[in-house]
């Protein structure tokens, strides 16, 4: 039993120093500076982008306790301008967080003026702005500009890289 043992102990060992070192370089290889697009690797520059969203279906009205029409579904495309690459970045890489502004926001001013349209007009894009640069948690977009659409082929597509 005392042989057993202490080849159990050496076993035991063994395979712990064995996957601790599997673990350490795995690390250490994962900890390696990448050469993935990242907003500190991207030089930042004075140059103004623009940030367009995926188009995003907002559904307008029934959602409130009155009878009102049936809901309906708007499709809305929303452009940020940014100054510098380095904003570029952020702000596609943050993009999900501004979604839900955008329904929020939207959605609201819509089903108080019953027109898409006229709720457009009357400053989204400022509270939009406000609620991205707070969602982002800095002041990265200078400009919003919101355009609703009814057909999905008149939709311009995301100026986001895929991945993001």
């Amino acid at each position: 039993m005392n042989k057993f043992m202490r080849s159990l102990l050496i076993g035991m060992g063994a395979s712990i120093f064995l996957i601790g070192g599997i673990a350490g370089i795995g690390i250490w290889v994962s900890s390696e500076p990448g050469a993935g697009t990242d907003v500190a690797s991207v030089a930042k520059d004075s140059k103004r982008h623009t940030v367009r969203m995926r188009p995003q279906s907002v559904q307008i009205g029934g959602y409130s306790l009155k009878s009102k029409k049936k809901a309906q579904i708007l499709l809305v495309s929303v452009e940020m301008r940014v100054t510098g690459s380095h904003n570029f970045v952020k702000v596609c890489q943050l993009m999900p967080r501004l979604v839900s502004s955008v329904n929020t926001v939207f959605a609201n001013l819509v089903s108080q003026t019953d027109n898409a349209r006229d709720a457009i007009t009357k400053n989204v894009q400022g509270q939009l702005k406000y609620r991205f640069n707070k969602a982002l948690g800095a002041p990265l977009i200078d400009d919003v500009r919101m355009i609703a659409y009814q057909d999905e082929k008149d939709v311009p597509g995301t100026t986001c890289p895929e991945e993001t």
